[in-house]
């Protein structure tokens, strides 16, 4: 397995849904990636839709369920150590994935084999969220990732 993608849910339903159908588009990674799903004690149906959307996935998912909401980090180290891939995509449940989303990501470490090398990617609000003058703000001031400071390729140490 070259990638295994980390997520954590609790009571996302309807969104966990949509990006667990998007990562489906993945471009050339058929085969290469998995996701590692933390249920972090959600209470709204999210584990019967899980299973319903199952059947459709065309890549391997791992469901861990935590009884009690402990929180992202807990969940994440969790799914980290559930992890089989040669990389680690850690990602949110609401983080809706372009088609070269991974295949982008495998190759800029393929680019650079460094096992102390990690990658910070650009995230855009959803144009349908209609995002408000303070989140655009946050996406490019700096205080939000840096992303304003972000140059395609720049690598940091």
């Amino acid at each position: 397995m070259d990638i295994s993608v980390i997520m954590v849910t609790y009571n996302r339903r309807d969104i966990l849904r949509r990006t667990l159908l998007l990562y489906n588009e993945q471009t050339e990674m058929a085969g290469r990636f998995e996701i590692v799903l933390v249920d972090d004690g959600s209470t709204d149906g999210t584990l019967d839709m899980i299973e319903t959307l199952r059947p459709g996935l065309a890549y391997p998912l791992q469901v861990l369920v935590l009884s009690a909401n402990d929180g992202p980090a807990k969940s994440r180290n969790e799914a980290i150590d559930a992890a089989r891939g040669d990389l680690l995509c850690l990602t949110c449940d609401d983080i809706l994935p372009g088609p070269g989303l991974l295949h982008q990501h495998w190759t800029w470490h393929a680019e650079r084999p460094d096992d102390s090398v990690a990658v910070l990617g650009h995230i855009a609000w959803h144009p349908e969220l209609n995002p408000t003058p303070l989140m655009k703000w946050l996406e490019s001031s700096g205080d939000q990732f840096a992303y304003g400071d972000l140059r395609h390729g720049d690598a940091r140490a």
